[in-house]
């Protein structure tokens, strides 16, 4: 596979496309099977997927976690239709099911992901406010204040990977129990000399987490409408979806 763009949007693109090739060629290779031809079919896949990723200028990185969340059917129904544009019909060859099997997980997987990303867009103002807030009670231990910034219905998404806390995948509801989360983490994390920056990531308003020249974790938030609570908390500390973010601005 040929890689000529420096673009950090291309860059982002060619990251996620190179996730999820082996999954791409072993159902391709299902289809046609012909190395070349699914080689060809892929090289096509990727040019449409960084064409398309310099469109956009972006690849959320609060999307790729909500993404891991679905089944691993639900999750190649909906890269292969809503990213690469293929027909139900043609999916339901690929993964060996019936059109009809595919437009329910394709349904499924499209209301889940919709369900978690809200439309509402605060002012990054009012982001970098809330953020700020949210940093200094998650890292002060001020229950009481967590208790205020985060929405009754907050939901928290964890991504390390199973290579660093917080590590699983299932996300957390209700704001008691991410409380909880957020204290016994970041309590630990407090005096560790960790630094913190504000930035885009992937297209998304986020703080990051240095441990010395290194990234340590990336929060991305949902806010309520209002703009004054967090309803939706994103935090990725997996190392190896960290590797494109750097200290220094580029």
């Amino acid at each position: 596979m040929t890689q000529n763009s420096g673009s950090p949007a291309t860059d982002e693109a060619t990251d996620v496309y190179m996730e999820h090739r082996e999954l791409l060629f072993s159902l391709v290779y299902n289809v046609l099977g012909s190395v070349a031809d699914t080689e060809d079919v892929l090289q096509e896949t990727w040019l449409s997927w960084t064409g398309r990723a310099l469109r956009t200028e972006s690849v959320s990185l609060a999307m790729l976690v909500v993404l891991e969340s679905l089944t691993p059917l639900e999750r190649a129904v909906f890269v292969l239709n809503e990213v690469f544009g293929y027909p139900h019909t043609e999916i339901a060859d690929i993964i060996d099911r019936t059109p009809a099997a595919v437009r329910q997980l394709a349904h499924r997987a499209r209301a889940h992901v919709h369900a978690r990303r809200p439309l509402y867009r605060a002012h990054p103002r009012v982001r970098r406010e809330a953020t700020e807030r949210f940093v200094r009670a998650a890292l002060g231990g001020d229950i009481g204040e967590l208790m205020e910034i985060l929405a009754p219905d907050v939901t928290v998404w964890t991504d390390g990977g199973g290579k660093r806390k917080p590590a699983g995948l299932r996300p957390v509801h209700g704001r008691d129990k991410a409380v909880r989360l957020i204290a016994s983490y970041a309590g630990r994390r407090a005096e560790q000399g960790l630094e913190l920056r504000y930035r885009r990531v992937n297209g998304d308003d986020a703080a990051v987490v240095f441990q010395g020249d290194s990234p340590y974790a990336v929060m991305v938030m949902d806010l309520t409408p209002e703009g004054d609570r967090v309803s939706g908390l994103y935090i990725v500390t997996n190392p190896d979806k960290l590797t494109h973010v750097h200290k220094e601005e580029e």
